[in-house]
């Protein structure tokens, strides 16, 4: 009889025991004032760089990366690490719900890097290509057509590869068309350069605002050995991967649930996908609601409020995965232009008119990154991370600016 009661006893306390560990692991906790079990929520503190300090409503609570307990409740989530900008946000902690903060830290001073030293004359990024076309028409760069000692010319159209690191070992940086190709062409000033949506091919047009521009299909892979004028075609070109781009576009939306494909196709211009393709950047053609598609919502999803009754001409970033709509900004405040994905696929670049910013996808932290000298018509992204400015530091040596990758993480 005794050996029955132990047994029992055993497993009544194996089962109060996984009782316990259940729910603890769920986030209840024992309130010694109020002498009862109480809900708790998990908070999940991440930095990148990791070891930042967490702060709590003004309390020092450990460093990233670490889970933390809280009671039910708003909370103001403060992230700092010496040398880098500071991440606050408030945070709504639920029972037995997982809440994250998230933050990226970006360093005060960046670091600035040369890519180029050439002059260049003209940049244009093609964000969703990866590329940027780079005109260079600097008299101080020798071109073998006009040196006597053999020097390798310079002065052209180059195309910067920003899949590649800006100083690694495979220079990304290639010259595709040289001056010399144009022996009848004084200036290089006078360019327009377009680029394909898979970005393999660029129309390169030289006097551009002359009344009879003459136009190249180039490839930006491989230095081009012979041009030929395709200026009758070029339209036609435009609208073959324009058509292309269409194509590749609703095959990504078709990726996205109903009803948002359809409203996609007949109400948003579509701006940029996200690198990873979960996020689409859009502006509205038409005021509309997106209707909520996943239901019920997902526990523990961006608690940044969200904008589904959309306006006209306003830019918005849809979120696939969490099936949430958030407004960045009005077009006319933030040029098209002016605005283009990060590579970690949380985070936009803007270009200011003094300052280069970069933004969460759901329109929150705003953070200038980098204030320093720069020219105004250009802005661009390596796909490690790093910004690509146009700047002259030196003034009163070189006439034009030169490329610079901006470390900014």
């Amino acid at each position: 009889m005794k050996k029955i009661f132990l047994q029992a006893a055993v497993i009544i306390l194996f089962i109060t025991c996984l009782f316990i560990l259940v729910g603890f692991a769920r986030g209840y906790r024992l309130d010694y004032i109020n002498k009862k079990v109480v809900p708790t929520g998990i908070l999940i503190a991440t930095s990148t760089p990791d070891g930042a300090k967490i702060f709590i409503n003004g309390t020092l609570r450990g460093a990233t990366n670490q889970n933390i307990s809280l009671p039910p409740g708003n909370y103001t989530v403060e992230i700092s690490k010496d040398g880098y900008t500071t991440w606050k946000s408030d945070v709504l902690v639920r029972g037995e719900v997982v809440s994250r903060a998230d933050a990226t830290l970006f360093p005060l001073n960046p670091s600035l890097t040369p890519v180029t030293s050439l002059g260049i004359l003209h940049a244009e990024y093609f964000a969703n290509a990866n590329k940027v076309a780079i005109i260079t028409d600097n008299p101080e760069n020798a071109t073998s057509s006009e040196s006597l000692n053999g020097d390798v010319e310079k002065n052209g159209l180059y195309i910067l590869d920003t899949t590649k690191k800006p100083l690694s070992l495979f220079n990304p940086l290639k010259l595709i068309i040289g001056k010399s190709k144009f022996p009848n062409l004084d200036s290089l000033i006078d360019t327009q350069s377009i680029v394909s949506p898979d970005g393999k091919e660029l129309l390169f047009t030289v006097n551009a605002k002359a009344k009879f521009p003459i136009t190249y299909l180039v490839t930006t892979d491989e230095t081009s050995i012979n041009l030929f004028d395709t200026s009758r075609s070029k339209s036609t070109i435009i609208t073959a991967w324009h058509e292309k781009e269409v194509k590749q576009t609703d095959k990504i939306l078709e990726t996205f649930k109903k009803p948002f494909y359809e409203l996609a196709k007949n109400y948003f211009e579509i701006v940029y996908f996200s690198p990873d393709e979960t996020k689409v950047l859009y502006r509205a053609k038409a005021n509309v609601n997106i209707p909520i598609v996943i239901k019920p919502r997902l526990i523990g999803s961006n608690q940044a409020d969200e904008s589904r009754d959309i306006v006209s001409n306003n830019l918005y970033i849809y979120d696939k995965k969490e099936d949430r709509n958030f407004l960045i900004g009005n077009i006319s405040e933030l040029p098209q232009q002016n605005i283009f994905w990060y590579p970690d696929s949380l985070h936009l670049i803007i270009k200011e008119k003094k300052q280069i910013s970069t933004i969460n996808y759901d329109g929150t932290h705003k953070q200038t990154v980098y204030s320093g000298p720069f020219e105004q018509n250009f802005v661009g992204v390596t796909q490690d991370g790093k910004l690509l400015i146009l700047a002259n530091l030196n003034p009163q040596k070189n006439n034009l600016p030169d490329l610079y990758a901006v470390g900014i993480r």
